[in-house]
């Protein structure tokens, strides 16, 4: 009986909650300013574009490491690739950085 009465006061609660999540979010909605047009938006498929700036890493990954080698197994490609980013964010100078690392921009903003 103990099982039954906790089962049916955890529904109400989760009725509960759900009532106030409900209620939050309305007044969320009409808090919030009608013009915003910002915001998340999915990228459209077969516009790397709108993603800029990973794309361009992605280039630099493929062109610089990944399809001059030969790779053995998936777990050589990780190790690899860990190196590769640690070196990529302390040691490489970034031309849109003003020419410092990643590191260095970010010890300069902290």
């Amino acid at each position: 009986m103990t099982g039954n009465t906790t089962d049916t006061s955890m529904m109400a609660r989760m009725k509960e909650l759900e009532a106030e999540n409900s209620r939050l979010k309305k007044m969320y909605a009409e808090e919030r300013p009608k013009t915003r047009t910002s915001g998340w938006k999915p990228i459209q498929p077969g516009k790397p574009q709108q993603n800029a700036d990973v794309e361009r890493f992605n280039r630099t990954v493929r062109y610089e490491w990944l399809s001059q080698c030969l790779w053995s197994d998936l777990e050589e490609v990780r190790l690899f690739a860990t190196r590769w980013i640690h070196d990529y964010n302390h040691f490489r100078p970034n031309m849109a950085l003003g020419g410092i690392t990643p590191k260095q921009r970010l010890a300069m903003a902290a």
